[in-house]
């Protein structure tokens, strides 16, 4: 009680503080260890007490969590993936939590009339409880061709109850932003922009167009497809969005992370010309520098296969796995 007491005088820092210790009195140990056979692995590993952290970290370390299906709706070879599952609800119930009263209530204040102008729905009732779980990003793998890097960004998004329609607002408001911008450029530039829209089957997709100021292959998309929210390089990377091919489970283990070292030199290697003209400027001071430097790059990426991270959590620990797959290293 005397503690209680106290946390009002501490100030707004002081109260952050204590927030912090509350969490780091609850940790039993910290754990790294590096393990080196065929492949690299580097663990790190919390261990705590799940009856003395606060709720919002409780679930991390006593829930078993399920895999992102977004694992198997980007593409399998991708050059990079980063997927994975959120309570946004919950996460900002938590930084609010952490937050002293007074700021607290000026965060929800702001939060609800910022949101609100811009999506015309109450953040806490309808917006955040019907964003996610699933969220993650992908850079395609290298394509033929000189195209721009094709890359999509996905949010899960539900229609919410009733006539809310979470999604279609989100995406209205998308759009409108959208033509917002290109009414202020448009009006000051000769070469415009345009929004267009083409239709992928029963998806919409929304892009802007401008062969002489993008680059080939880039043409900003946005769509509601499958549930999700798509941000991506050009309506190309949209169709290539998949349909899941099963029910994702509950696991020990989570992918987080997932790097394809060798379609990083793929793509690095379609654009050889591009990357040496950003290595003279940014560090080589010759062609014949860059041209070195970028060839060691190469040389170092072929050596490794993939690199992942996992996260593992339950029964009061939570833990992180770095592995480094090496090229020579048998396919487990």
């Amino acid at each position: 009680m005397a503690c209680g007491n106290r946390l009002p005088a501490l100030g707004p820092e002081g109260q952050v503080l204590a927030s912090f210790l509350e969490h780091w009195k609850a940790l039993d140990a910290v754990v790294v260890a590096l393990d080196i056979k065929d492949d690299v692995e580097l663990r790190m590993t919390l261990l705590a007490r799940p009856g003395d952290l606060p709720p919002a970290a409780k679930a991390w370390f006593t829930r078993r969590g399920q895999v992102s299906e977004l694992w198997q709706r980007f593409p399998a070879n991708a050059v990079f993936t980063l997927a994975g599952r959120t309570d946004f609800k919950a996460l900002a119930d938590g930084l609010l939590e952490v937050a002293p009263a007074p700021i607290r209530k000026i965060l929800e204040s702001e939060f609800r009339k910022n949101v609100g102008a811009a999506v015309g729905l109450d953040p806490f009732q309808d917006l955040l409880p019907n964003l996610g779980p699933d969220w993650g990003v992908c850079v395609l793998p290298a394509s033929a061709g000189k195209q721009f890097p094709q890359a999509i960004a996905a949010l899960a998004v539900k229609p919410g109850e009733k006539d809310v329609a979470v999604d279609q607002s989100i995406f209205k408001a998308l759009q409108f932003f959208a033509s917002l911008a290109l009414f202020e450029y448009n009006r000051t530039h000769t070469d415009a922009i345009r929004l267009r829209t083409v239709q992928q089957g029963n998806v919409e997709v929304k892009y802007l167009a401008q062969d002489r100021l993008f680059p080939a292959g880039f043409q900003p998309a946005c769509a509601l497809k499958g549930g999700y929210l798509l941000l991506a390089t050009s309506p190309a990377a949209i169709e290539l969005f998949q349909r899941p091919t099963s029910v994702p489970a509950a696991t020990e283990e989570l992918p987080l992370f997932r790097l394809s070292p060798t379609e990083l030199a793929q793509l690095l290697r379609l654009h050889r010309e591009r990357v040496l003209e950003q290595l003279m400027q940014k560090s080589a001071p010759s062609r014949a520098i860059a041209n070195d430097n970028l060839d060691g790059l190469l040389a170092m990426l072929d050596l490794c296969r993939q690199v992942t991270l996992s996260q593992r959590g339950g029964e009061g620990q939570i833990a992180w796995s770095l592995r480094v797959q090496m090229a020579g290293a048998k396919t487990p």
